[in-house]
């Protein structure tokens, strides 16, 4: 009687995955939904681009400003 293998149980996380948490609470803009799944890569480049000047999330942008002016970096 040979004996069988049992496959293992992958460990599920409970929970939301770490990117889709980092995608919710960002700073650094809003993407638009289903961004990623689109055909062209031009297509998500144009999203990519609008979601950025459009983005209401981006409340470090002043510090990174400053820092950028203390280093000289323009």
């Amino acid at each position: 009687m040979a004996k069988r293998k049992t496959a293992k149980k992958s460990k599920k996380k409970k929970g939301k995955r770490w990117s889709q948490h980092v995608t919710e609470t960002s700073d650094a803009l809003t993407l638009e939904e289903g961004v990623f799944k689109l055909d062209s890569p031009k297509a998500i480049a144009r999203s990519l681009k609008r979601s950025a000047e459009e983005s209401h999330r981006r409340k470090l942008e002043k510090a990174k400003d400053e820092l950028r002016a203390l280093y000289g970096k323009d």
